[in-house]
């Protein structure tokens, strides 16, 4: 089928289906919305746009702050930005930069590594898959350093007549993309399996 044929390609990423199961094996099974969660602020109006789900670790009320900067070159470069906060306990959070630049935002508590972050966001936003694209980013790496560079590249990965871009490239246990930045474009074709892959 078409969803198991994106499932192949999706390997790329180092999600076989032993490494799959393994991983929900070690989560004892737990579903990701069965996960303690809030939503602070709702995503609206993503038709079309090019949508950022960015996943941070955060200790309570501590925000790091070159995430902040990593919002704002996002938000800078015309993406819509969905912030998932994931934290060891939920708390009702006061005045956050973060949240401010984020066009919508969630908490979730700390269970399932980031894939399971984004998987819980688009259970909760399924009119994400209106998007033209999904880029997915977590808070492992620093920067961007230089803004007119990370703006190229970002227009260069909206350019791409390709629906699935990954920063970097690695060999290590099998062949992947490195899950910090990795990019899906949603269409007619692409979307059905999208959705599968993520349920």
């Amino acid at each position: 089928s078409q969803g198991a044929s994106y499932f192949r390609r999706m390997s790329c990423l180092g999600l076989t289906r032993k490494c799959i199961a393994h991983l929900v094996d070690r989560q004892k099974s737990k579903a990701v919305t069965a996960i303690p969660h809030q939503i602070i602020r709702p995503l609206d109006e993503v038709e079309s746009a090019d949508v950022v789900l960015f996943v941070t670790f955060q200790a309570k009320g501590y925000e790091a702050r070159y995430v902040n900067h990593y919002l704002s070159s996002l938000k800078e470069a015309g993406k819509k930005v969905l912030l998932i906060k994931v934290v060891d306990e939920l708390y009702e959070p006061r005045q956050e930069i973060g949240i401010d630049l984020a066009d919508g935002c969630m908490m979730r508590e700390n269970h399932g590594y980031d894939f399971a972050a984004w998987a819980h966001a688009l259970r909760l936003f399924p009119k994400l898959y209106q998007a033209r694209t999904l880029t997915f980013i977590n808070d492992s790496v620093f920067g961007p350093f230089n803004r007119e560079h990370f703006q190229t590249l970002l227009r260069k990965c909206d350019a791409a007549d390709l629906d699935l871009m990954g920063l970097t490239e690695s060999f290590d246990s099998n062949h992947h993309f490195q899950s910090y930045f990795f990019c899906m474009k949603l269409g007619e074709t692409t979307t059905p399996a999208i959705r599968a892959f993520w349920n």
